[in-house]
Protein backbone atom coordinates (compact mmCIF):
# COMPACT_ATOMS: atom_id res chain seq x y z
CA UNK A 1 0.00 0.00 0.00
CA UNK A 2 1.59 3.25 -0.89
CA UNK A 3 0.80 5.99 -3.17
CA UNK A 4 0.35 7.65 -6.19
CA UNK A 5 1.59 11.64 -7.25
CA UNK A 6 1.06 12.88 -11.03
CA UNK A 7 2.48 15.88 -11.39
CA UNK A 8 1.84 18.91 -13.34
CA UNK A 9 4.70 21.12 -15.44
CA UNK A 10 3.71 24.58 -15.47
CA UNK A 11 5.89 26.85 -18.46
CA UNK A 12 5.81 30.50 -18.59
CA UNK A 13 7.37 31.47 -21.74
CA UNK A 14 10.10 29.18 -23.22
CA UNK A 15 13.22 30.01 -21.20
CA UNK A 16 14.98 26.91 -18.66
CA UNK A 17 15.64 28.92 -15.67
CA UNK A 18 18.30 27.81 -13.38
CA UNK A 19 17.71 27.15 -10.06
CA UNK A 20 20.67 28.02 -7.53
CA UNK A 21 20.55 26.30 -3.91
CA UNK A 22 23.27 25.41 -2.15
CA UNK A 23 23.70 21.51 -1.70
CA UNK A 24 22.68 21.59 1.94
CA UNK A 25 19.64 23.31 1.08
CA UNK A 26 19.06 21.02 -1.61
CA UNK A 27 19.80 17.65 0.75
CA UNK A 28 17.49 19.51 3.77
CA UNK A 29 14.46 19.90 1.12
CA UNK A 30 15.16 16.27 0.13
CA UNK A 31 15.01 14.86 3.92
CA UNK A 32 11.92 16.53 4.16
CA UNK A 33 10.55 15.50 1.21
CA UNK A 34 11.68 12.02 2.26
CA UNK A 35 9.75 12.42 5.97
CA UNK A 36 6.30 13.68 4.27
CA UNK A 37 6.18 10.91 1.62
CA UNK A 38 7.30 7.98 4.64
CA UNK A 39 3.87 9.60 6.61
CA UNK A 40 1.94 9.14 3.27
CA UNK A 41 3.09 5.75 3.35
CA UNK A 42 2.22 4.31 6.63
CA UNK A 43 -0.92 6.61 6.14
CA UNK A 44 -1.19 4.07 3.00
CA UNK A 45 -1.01 1.22 4.55
CA UNK A 46 -4.41 1.76 6.23
CA UNK A 47 -5.71 2.93 2.54
CA UNK A 48 -4.31 3.82 -0.44
CA UNK A 49 -3.36 7.42 -0.64
CA UNK A 50 -3.19 8.99 -4.11
CA UNK A 51 -2.70 12.59 -4.48
CA UNK A 52 -3.65 14.11 -8.35
CA UNK A 53 -2.50 17.01 -9.71
CA UNK A 54 -3.57 18.94 -12.22
CA UNK A 55 -2.13 18.54 -16.07
CA UNK A 56 0.59 20.48 -18.03
CA UNK A 57 -0.37 24.43 -18.60
CA UNK A 58 1.29 26.93 -20.95
CA UNK A 59 0.74 30.29 -19.59
CA UNK A 60 2.47 33.91 -21.24
CA UNK A 61 4.24 36.72 -18.53
CA UNK A 62 1.68 37.75 -16.41
CA UNK A 63 -1.45 35.85 -16.82
CA UNK A 64 -2.49 33.53 -13.50
CA UNK A 65 -3.02 29.54 -13.18
CA UNK A 66 -4.54 27.49 -10.38
CA UNK A 67 -3.20 24.55 -9.59
CA UNK A 68 -5.25 21.43 -8.24
CA UNK A 69 -4.09 18.29 -5.95
CA UNK A 70 -6.65 15.61 -5.06
CA UNK A 71 -6.68 13.41 -2.95
CA UNK A 72 -7.91 10.15 -2.02
CA UNK A 73 -7.70 7.86 0.80
CA UNK A 74 -7.10 10.54 3.32
CA UNK A 75 -9.00 13.57 4.56
CA UNK A 76 -6.47 16.94 4.02
CA UNK A 77 -8.07 18.42 7.68
CA UNK A 78 -5.51 18.72 10.20
CA UNK A 79 -2.81 17.60 7.78
CA UNK A 80 0.32 19.67 6.46
CA UNK A 81 0.49 20.62 2.92
CA UNK A 82 3.08 21.94 0.57
CA UNK A 83 4.04 22.93 -2.89
CA UNK A 84 7.38 22.42 -4.37
CA UNK A 85 8.99 22.79 -8.11
CA UNK A 86 11.84 22.02 -9.71
CA UNK A 87 12.96 23.16 -13.06
CA UNK A 88 14.31 19.63 -14.92
CA UNK A 89 17.95 19.01 -13.21
CA UNK A 90 18.21 21.43 -10.56
CA UNK A 91 17.42 21.71 -6.92
CA UNK A 92 13.51 21.70 -5.27
CA UNK A 93 12.34 24.63 -4.27
CA UNK A 94 10.07 24.60 -1.36
CA UNK A 95 6.78 27.03 -2.41
CA UNK A 96 4.39 27.22 0.71
CA UNK A 97 3.05 25.08 3.11
CA UNK A 98 -0.14 25.21 4.89
CA UNK A 99 -1.87 23.77 8.44
CA UNK A 100 -5.24 24.68 8.23
CA UNK A 101 -6.17 23.53 11.47
CA UNK A 102 -3.71 26.66 12.91
CA UNK A 103 -4.60 28.76 9.77
CA UNK A 104 -1.01 28.41 8.96
CA UNK A 105 0.97 29.23 5.73
CA UNK A 106 4.09 29.67 4.41
CA UNK A 107 5.69 31.20 1.35
CA UNK A 108 9.01 31.57 -0.32
CA UNK A 109 10.28 34.93 -0.94
CA UNK A 110 10.00 34.21 -4.51
CA UNK A 111 6.44 33.70 -4.59
CA UNK A 112 5.29 35.92 -1.35
CA UNK A 113 2.18 37.92 -2.85
CA UNK A 114 1.64 36.21 -6.31
CA UNK A 115 0.52 32.96 -5.04
CA UNK A 116 -1.63 31.82 -2.74
CA UNK A 117 -2.19 28.09 -1.00
CA UNK A 118 -5.73 26.87 -0.26
CA UNK A 119 -7.72 23.32 0.67
CA UNK A 120 -10.68 21.88 1.76
CA UNK A 121 -11.59 18.31 2.90
CA UNK A 122 -10.10 16.83 -0.43
CA UNK A 123 -8.16 19.32 -2.90
CA UNK A 124 -5.40 21.46 -2.31
CA UNK A 125 -4.77 24.60 -4.20
CA UNK A 126 -1.91 26.97 -5.30
CA UNK A 127 -3.45 30.08 -6.90
CA UNK A 128 -0.40 31.56 -9.07
CA UNK A 129 -0.72 35.28 -10.33
CA UNK A 130 1.95 37.60 -12.10
CA UNK A 131 3.53 34.81 -13.82
CA UNK A 132 6.80 35.00 -14.51
CA UNK A 133 9.81 33.10 -16.84
CA UNK A 134 11.49 32.13 -13.48
CA UNK A 135 8.07 30.23 -13.01
CA UNK A 136 8.49 27.86 -15.46
CA UNK A 137 8.95 24.59 -13.19
CA UNK A 138 7.53 20.86 -12.14
CA UNK A 139 5.18 21.65 -9.48
CA UNK A 140 4.42 18.58 -6.90
CA UNK A 141 2.02 18.97 -3.90
CA UNK A 142 3.04 17.26 -0.82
Amino acid sequence: AGGTIRSPLVLCSHRPIAWKLAPTTTRKMALWLHLIFFAAALEGARSQVVLTQSGTALKKPGESHKLQCATSGFTLSGYWMGWVRQEPGKGLEWLAYYYDEANTKYYAASIQGRFTASKDSTNFYLQMTGLKAADTAVYYCA
